[in-house]
């Protein structure tokens, strides 16, 4: 497993302004689909000091939601006897076939 890179000054966020952040770009706004790079710049300034341009947080949202793209769905049978959990998960393979 290879560890993950830091690319950008946002990656060193603390969890909470990160996960804050994300969520003003998914549910925030007016609107409930996410405010604008420009919104959440201007926040992300006030709120917590943080100066970041909108390419940055472009950048930054496009690496966190692919990296979060796996999922992990639960359902309990309705008389409670079973639970079904089914984890879909992106396999990177490498061709590792020897000549």
């Amino acid at each position: 497993m290879q560890k993950i890179r830091i690319r950008s000054p946002l990656d060193l966020l603390p969890l909470h302004v990160k996960q804050q952040l994300t969520a003003w770009l998914t549910t925030g706004g007016s609107h409930g689909h996410g405010m604008t790079y420009t919104e959440a710049k201007a926040r992300l300034l006030a709120e917590y000091g943080v100066r970041a341009q909108e390419g940055a947080l472009c950048r930054y949202f496009r690496r966190t939601q692919r990296l979060t793209a796996e999922k992990v769905d639960a359902v309990l049978s309705p008389d409670n006897s079973t639970l079904t959990v089914t984890i879909n998960v992106r396999l990177n393979q490498k061709n590792t076939e020897e000549s």
